[in-house]
């Protein structure tokens, strides 16, 4: 059995999660747009979520094992996605012009 990620293929969402997406971000690409640049810019550890806050979809990040519950925010997070403070050093190392892609995000 292979267990490799890369030949994972996601989807964009649909129903009522497309619709708060398009509702809160204005559309797919710019929340995956605005949920990367989340993951991206969190320097060391930490994570990007997904939350819900008062009836709209927000995004938010966090240092360590921090989430938005334990700070107090009004938010609920629905996704979180863990960010490795080595996933930096290894993207910027190897690869400096690039930028971080997240695999669930992709759709092919």
């Amino acid at each position: 059995m292979d267990s490799s990620f890369s030949k994972w293929r996601w989807t964009k969402p649909t129903g009522e999660l497309a619709a708060a997406i398009d509702q809160s971000f204005g559309s797919f690409d710019a929340f995956k747009e605005e949920f990367s640049k989340a993951a991206a810019t969190r320097f060391g550890s930490g994570w990007a979520w997904l939350n819900v806050d008062g009836g709209k979809l927000t995004i938010t990040s966090s240092p360590n094992q921090d989430n938005p519950i334990i700070e107090g925010s009004s938010a609920t997070p629905i996704l979180g996605l863990d960010v490795w403070k080595y996933t930096h050093i290894t993207c910027t190392t190897r690869h400096p012009s690039s930028r971080l892609h997240f695999g669930f995000l992709q759709h092919h």
